[in-house]
């Protein structure tokens, strides 16, 4: 194989993993780790175990998160919105009180 293709692919895991610790998810660090393991009885070439491996933590991973862009928030967005309103509302009527006074 091409050496510049195997520290590529070095370079990738190494990035991959620590895109794991960071997100502190240790379960894809684990399939990383256990399908690099299974593929390295199969194969020798490095760039293939990785590659395999990287394909497959990261594939597993993103299927087992649950997460929705912008859904969480909402509920909270819509409470600070009439808090909000409300101190506005307040603050009119005190403005009225002190023009009438």
């Amino acid at each position: 194989m091409n050496r510049f293709l195997i520290y590529f692919v070095y370079v990738v895991a190494f990035a991959n993993i620590l895109y794991f610790l960071n997100e502190n998810n240790l379960s894809c660090i684990g399939v990383f780790t256990l399908v690099a393991i299974l593929t390295s009885f199969f194969s020798k070439n490095k760039a293939i175990i990785l590659g395999v491996a990287i394909v497959v933590a990261n594939v597993v991973c993103a299927g087992s998160e649950r997460r929705q862009e912008g859904f969480g928030g909402k509920g909270n967005f819509i409470k600070k919105l009439v808090k909000n309103l409300a101190k506005i509302g307040n603050n009119v009527d005190k403005i009225r009180i002190k023009m009438n006074a």
